[in-house]
Parts: C-alpha cells; structure tokens; sequence
C-alpha cells in the first residue's frame, strides 16, 4: 500500500492477531486475564480450536517473557497495548523474544530454512571458501 500523502510504502499493523499465532489476540488476553478454571472452560467452549495445551503454552509465555516487560513499562493489558509493544519494544504482543535461540536451533538441527538470509549468505561464503582451499 502506497501512501497517498507521503508516498511512502507502509505495512498494516492487524491488531486482532499475534504473529505465528493461531489463536486471536482477544482470546490471548482473555487468556492471560483469567483467573478461574470456570472462565477458561467458558472461553474453550465458545472456540473449540483452543484447548489445555494453547492455555498452557500462552500462560507459560507470558510469564515467562512478557509479564516483566509490560511491568518494567508501565504497560498494561488494555486496548493501547498492541501500539505500546511496537513503540517500546519494536514487535507485536507475544511475538517471539528470542529469536538467536531459533537460529541456534536451526543450526544444531540443520534447518536452514529457518535461519535469517544474511546467515544463509555467511554459511554460504564460508563452505564455498573452504571447499576451495581445500581444492588448493
């Protein structure tokens, strides 16, 4: 989308998903606010696509990597946060925090596909520069 003002291309920010995310981000909240067994049986039984497993995992996440962080900035779970996390923190809400970690995964794995391309490009160079001072 070109703009019309400053001609500019800009990106949509979708503020109703989480990136890599297939649960919506309202749900996500919903989620992290619940207190109750009772209000996340109720949120499973009006989506069935969520289940015990995506309850654990977002919690699971949120504690781990995000509660500090919204804390730390005076953040808090309203509507303002999808705009508060880009501006403070330069990524969506619960979107990935680590993502050397993933790199190193992949690497130790051997899943290429997953490395960033300027990594690809380094790995490419050097296997190509030791192949051919092994051929010297």
């Amino acid at each position: 989308f070109k703009c019309k003002h400053c001609h500019h291309t800009h990106a949509f920010l979708l503020s109703v998903i989480i990136p890599y995310s297939q649960i919506l981000f309202h749900d996500t909240l919903s989620i992290i606010r619940s207190n109750s067994m009772q209000d996340l049986n109720q949120l499973m039984i009006e989506n069935p696509n969520i289940d015990e497993s995506d309850i654990s995992y977002i919690k699971k996440q949120y504690s781990m990597h995000w509660k500090q962080r919204l804390l730390s900035e005076n953040i808090q779970l309203d509507s303002s946060l999808v705009f508060q996390c880009f501006f403070h923190f330069k990524r969506q809400f619960m979107q990935s925090i680590f993502p050397k970690e993933n790199a190193d995964k992949a690497l130790k794995y051997r899943l290429y596909r997953h490395l960033p391309a300027y990594e690809k490009i380094i790995r490419n160079l050097v296997s190509f520069y030791r192949k051919k001072q092994l051929k010297i």
